[in-house]
């Protein structure tokens, strides 16, 4: 998949408004919210009230995460990625990863823009600040694309 900065903003617009969106939850940051719509991952409605979890179903009924329990302590894709030394795990997350069409970098970048502010909206925010950075857009399209996360 070829990321454009249209369809990334569209897919953290939608996931804003169905409230799919929990900081510091591997699945359902900005990030994960990326990752769940590339591999095809929809938004089923089994939130754990205890731990806010998200789970995403995919059209031939796979889950996602795959395996919960193991990844069920590591809190962001960074760790996922570089701290994770379960090679068939690993090996998986950089699959899951290559599907958005961002490098590892540019998506830790987006992480760390989105888990650094106090909430959602302010995350988004920074967010939209890295993808204008990252596909080179004009301050314009990059206001426009702000605008799309205004509740009515």
């Amino acid at each position: 998949m070829k990321a454009t900065f249209e369809g990334t903003v569209g897919i953290l617009v939608k996931a804003y408004f169905d409230d799919t969106l929990v900081k510091n939850n591997c699945y359902a940051c900005a990030v994960g919210n990326i990752i769940a719509h590339s591999c095809g991952y929809q938004f089923i409605p089994c939130v754990d009230s205890s731990k806010k979890r998200i789970v995403w179903e995919s059209a031939n009924g796979l889950y996602w995460p795959l395996n919960p329990i193991e990844r069920e302590t590591i809190t962001n894709w960074y760790e996922l990625i570089v701290l994770n030394d379960k090679d068939s795990d690993t090996a998986e997350v950089r699959k899951e990863i290559e599907s958005t069409g961002y490098t590892n970098a540019q998506l830790f970048e987006i992480e760390r823009a989105f888990e650094s502010q106090k909430d959602n909206f302010d995350g988004l925010m920074a967010v939209v600040d890295v993808l204008a950075e990252i596909h080179k857009v004009d301050l314009s399209t990059k206001e426009s694309a702000k605008l799309q996360f205004v509740k009515p």
